[in-house]
C-alpha cells in the first residue's frame, strides 16, 4: 500500500535540560508528565539531548530499522536536532549537519540538519532533500531567525545542486514563529523587503490589531545581514558541520530489515485533503532557463538591498485552522502548549527550488521534474486538548505536538 508513498513526522521532544531551566512555563504539569518515553514512529526530532540519543533513541531505532544522525547544538547546552530514516525504504546520499554560529550576523547556538534521501518508489528511486531545525525563541530576534532560514535553505541548495538534479525539499521543524507572522511569509515568498516590519514583531501574527502593522521603514541591522551573506556560497561549503555518507556494509543489511507497523497504524489517523491533490507548474521552456541560470551565475550579493531572499518555491503541508467536523466552523489549530502561551510554531513546508536561483540544467523534454504532493497530514488533537492546563501531560511527553505527513511523487 505504500509503495510509492514516503512518510515524514517531526517532533520537538522538550529537552530535559531545556525544560530544568525553565520551570516557570510548565508549572501546571504533574512532575510525572514532564517524562517522555520512545513510543513514537517519527523521522526528524528537535530538542533531543545527546545523552538520550545516544543512550536510547539510535539504539532502540536502529533496532526497528533505522539509522540516525544527530546534530549537537555548539553552545553548552546538551540538545540537538536529529534525523532518522527507515533503512528499507531510504538511504541517505548525503547528510550534513549546519552550524548557525559560523555566521557572525547570527551568532547563536541552534543548527540544523539536511540531507539529501534516496526514496524506494516500488521498482525505481527518488531523492528528496529533507532540512530539520528549531530556530532562535526570542520573540524579538526576528532578523536572527530569517539569518538562520536563508542559511539551512542555501544549504539545502547546495546539497541539491552537488547532485546536479530537480530535487524537491521538505522542511520541518520548530520555526518559532507563527503563521501569518513576517517570518513565515518570508518563508513561503522569494524575497521581501525586511525593512518594512520591525525585527520585534517578526515572529509575531502580522495582523493582530494595529500594533502590529507599524508604519515605515526600520534598519533592523540590514548592513550587517547583508555583509554576513556576501560570500554565502562559498563561505557555506566551508562552515557546514560534519558530513554522514553510510558505509558500504548498510546495504548488505538491508534485506534482513522488517517493515514497522506504525506507519500504517500512522495512516489511519491522517487527515486526508479534500479533491484532487495540487498540481505544480511544469518548468518553462529549455532556452529561457539557460538564460536564467546564466543570470543568475552573474549576479553579484548586493551589500546596499533591503530585500532578502530564499532560494526555495514552499508551501505549508498543514492549514492554519480546520473545520469542526459536521459544522461550518473553524479552530485554530496550534503545536504548542505551555503557561506562556498556545501557538503553531511547527511546520513542514514543501516545494522546489524557485526557477531563477538555480545551477541546475532543466531535465531532457521528455523526462518530467520530481514534484511533491501531500496526500494526508495526521490529524492534530488541538480541540481535545484545548481545555487542559498546558503540556506535557501523561499521553503528550512534551510541549509541542508531533506533525506527520504523507507524500507522493508526482
Amino acid at each position: 500500500m505504500l509503495a510509492d508513498h514516503f512518510t515524514l513526522m517531526t517532533y520537538n521532544l522538550l529537552s530535559k535540560t531545556l525544560c530544568q531551566l525553565h520551570e516557570e512555563l510548565y508549572s501546571n504539569c504533574h512532575p510525572r508528565s514532564l517524562k517522555w518515553t520512545l513510543d513514537l514512529d517519527i523521522y526528524c526530532f528537535q530538542e533531543l539531548d545527546e545523552d538520550d540519543y545516544t543512550d536510547q533513541f539510535e539504539p532502540k531505532l536502529r533496532k526497528l530499522g533505522y539509522t540516525g544522525f544527530y546534530q549537537r547544538r555548539t553552545g553548552d547546552r546538551n540538545d540537538g536536532c536529529a534525523l532518522f530514516y527507515r533503512s528499507q525504504k531510504v538511504q541517505a546520499v548525503l547528510i550534513r549537519g549546519v552550524e548557525f554560529n559560523q555566521n557572525h550576523f547570527i551568532g547563536r547556538d541552534n543548527v540544523g540538519i539536511v540531507a539529501i534521501l534516496e526514496v524506494t518508489q516500488g521498482q525505481s528511486k527518488k531523492k528528496v532533500c529533507v532540512a530539520t531545525t528549531h530556530i532562535l525563541f526570542n520573540p524579538r530576534r526576528g532578523m536572527v531567525k530569517i539569518a538562520q532560514l536563508k542559511m539551512l535553505l542555501e544549504s539545502a541548495q547546495l546539497l541539491i545542486e552537488e547532485q546536479d538534479e530537480d530535487i524537491p525539499l521538505v522542511l520541518c521543524g520548530d520555526m518559532n514563529a507563527s503563521p501569518n507572522s513576517f517570518v513565515l511569509h518570508y518563508l513561503q515568498s522569494q524575497d521581501v523587503d525586511a525593512t518594512m516590519q520591525t525585527e520585534v514583531l517578526m515572529s509575531q501574527k502580522l495582523f493582530d490589531g494595529p500594533a502590529a502593522r507599524p508604519s515605515g521603514t526600520y534598519p533592523n541591522g540590514i548592513t550587517e545581514f547583508n555583509a554576513s551573506f556576501r560570500n554565502i556560497r562559498q563561505g557555506l561549503a566551508a562552515v557546514l558541520g560534519t558530513t554522514y555518507r553510510p558505509p558500504p556494509e548498510l546495504q548488505l543489511q538491508q534485506e534482513h530489515l522488517h517493515t514497522p507497523s506504525d506507519v500504517l497504524t500512522l495512516m489511519a489517523n491522517m487527515h486526508i485533503p479534500p479533491g484532487t491533490p495540487q498540481q505544480h507548474q511544469q518548468h518553462h521552456h529549455h532556452h529561457f532557463h539557460h538564460h536564467l541560470r546564466h543570470q543568475h551565475q552573474q549576479q553579484k550579493h548586493d551589500p546596499s538591498s533591503n530585500r532578502v531572499s530564499q532560494p526555495f518555491q514552499l508551501q505549508s503541508a498543514y492549514e492554519y485552522h480546520a473545520h469542526i467536523p459536521g459544522r461550518q466552523k473553524m479552530y485554530k489549530q496550534w503545536t504548542t502548549y505551555h503557561t506562556a502561551s498556545k501557538e503553531m510554531c511547527d511546520f513542514i513546508m514543501y516545494g522546489h527550488l524557485w526557477p531563477t536561483t538555480t545551477t541546475i540544467a532543466p531535465p531532457p523534454s521528455q523526462q518530467t521534474p520530481s514534484r511533491l504532493e501531500v496526500l494526508a497530514t495526521l490529524v492534530l488533537p488541538c480541540r481535545e486538548l484545548d481545555k487542559c492546563h498546558g503540556l506535557p501531560i501523561r499521553y503528550f511527553g512534551s510541549d509541542h505536538l508531533s506533525l506527520a505527513a504523507v507524500f507522493r511523487f508526482a
